[in-house]
Order: C-alpha cells, then sequence, then structure tokens
C-alpha cells in the first residue's frame, strides 16, 4: 500500500472517529439537560404543593379567627359592652395573614462544558509552533548569512573601497588649496619687496624708476664690482 493511502486512511479513520465522539457526546448533553430539567420540575412541583399547602393552612387558620372574634362580638353586642367591643375591634384590626415568603437556596448544579483540547492534539499545536518559530529563526539566519556573504563579495569590496578612496592631486596639478594660495601671496608680496627696496640702504625706489636704474643705484654700494 502506498504511503498517500495509508495516510488517506489513518485521517479518514480519524475523522469518523471524531464523529461518532460529537454523536456520543450530543447523547450524553441531550441526556443531561433533560435530567436537570426533570430535577428543576420535581423541585419545582414540591415548592408549589409546599405553596398550596400554605394557603390551605391560611385557609383554616382565617377562618378559624373570624369565626372566633364573631363568637366574642355576638356576646358583647348583647351585654351592650361597649368597651369590650371596642377591645375586639382593635385586637382584629391589627391582625395580618401572609404565606410564608419564598426562600431562594442554592444547590450543587452539575454542568457539562466541552474540556479544552487533549493532550495530544496540544502536543501537536506545540509541535507544529515549535517548527514555525524554528523555521522563520532560520529565514532570519539564512538572511544575516546572506547580507554578509554580500558584503564580503567582491563586487561589494570594491564598492567600499570606492567609497573611501581618496582623491589625492598628482605633482602636475596646481595645488589650488587655499594654503598654496596664500604662500603664492606671500611669495609675491616678498619679491614685490625686494624690487621695490635697496637690500643694502633699503631705500623704497620711485615707482618711475626703471629697472636698470635701480641695479645701477644698487651697485654703486659696491665700487669694487661684488654683487649683494
Amino acid at each position: 500500500m502506498k504511503q498517500s493511502d495509508e495516510i488517506k486512511k489513518f485521517f479518514d479513520k480519524s475523522l469518523a472517529d471524531v464523529i461518532q465522539q460529537h454523536k456520543q457526546m450530543t447523547i450524553e448533553i441531550k441526556e443531561w439537560r433533560e435530567k436537570l430539567v426533570r430535577d428543576i420540575g420535581k423541585h419545582a412541583d414540591k415548592a408549589r404543593n409546599d405553596l398550596d399547602a400554605e394557603l390551605k393552612k391560611k385557609k383554616q387558620i382565617i377562618g378559624d379567627q373570624c369565626e372566633k372574634f364573631m363568637k366574642r362580638a355576638a356576646v358583647e353586642e348583647k351585654k351592650k359592652a361597649v368597651d369590650s367591643l371596642r377591645q375586639i375591634r382593635d385586637e382584629w384590626q391589627n391582625l395580618e395573614f401572609k404565606l410564608n415568603e419564598l426562600q431562594h437556596q442554592k444547590h450543587e448544579v452539575e454542568y457539562i462544558s466541552v474540556a479544552e483540547t487533549d493532550s495530544e492534539e496540544r502536543s501537536t499545536e506545540s509541535k507544529r509552533l515549535s517548527i514555525d518559530q524554528s523555521s522563520v529563526q532560520n529565514q532570519a539566519t539564512n538572511g544575516t548569512h546572506d547580507n554578509d556573504m554580500d558584503r564580503n563579495s567582491p563586487s561589494a569590496v570594491n564598492k567600499e573601497i570606492k567609497q573611501n578612496t581618496v582623491m589625492i592631486p598628482t605633482s602636475s596639478e596646481p595645488d589650488r588649496s587655499p594654503r598654496n594660495s596664500d604662500n603664492t601671496t606671500i611669495a609675491n608680496e616678498q619679491d614685490d619687496d625686494a624690487s621695490n627696496k635697496c637690500p643694502a640702504c633699503f631705500m623704497i625706489f620711485p615707482q618711475n624708476m626703471s629697472k636698470n636704474e635701480r641695479n645701477e643705484h644698487v651697485n654703486e654700494h659696491f665700487p669694487d664690482g661684488e654683487s649683494f
């Protein structure tokens, strides 16, 4: 027999067993309901009988009291005893007749309810949840490994190198940084000072003085042909 056939047979039997259990439990609930209704009916019938008996008892008491007071009143009326009649009236007017009150008593009643999931199904559910959680953790772990592999791939490494590379100007390109510009300005100013001032006497040359004239002025400070 193929395993698929065995699986189908197993679950078909499981389903049939569950349906049969459902039928049996339905019968049990119905019988419990009928029994509970019968018990309540019996108790209600007893309470009703007790109430009827109480009414019969009160009727007897009321009848006896009525007859009693009527006899006493008839006697006193013959005597024309006004005070006695007044006393008799006060007595019967103060009488009060009531049935005994109903009492609500608590009794233990066994109720039927569907129990929680049995241990086998709870175990199966726990295993399923455990498998699902393990699957989620494996997916998360695989995702982390994939991210690590992606970060370690040659393309990622090259990309990271490119991102971290700093462009350094070569010697063939002039340095256009602000510091180099400042140095150039200072050098130009020093060159201007050297050409506009005599290095021997520190005289400032007039602006209309030519370069040759400035050289002649400087050479005059060195008659022996020495150069500064």
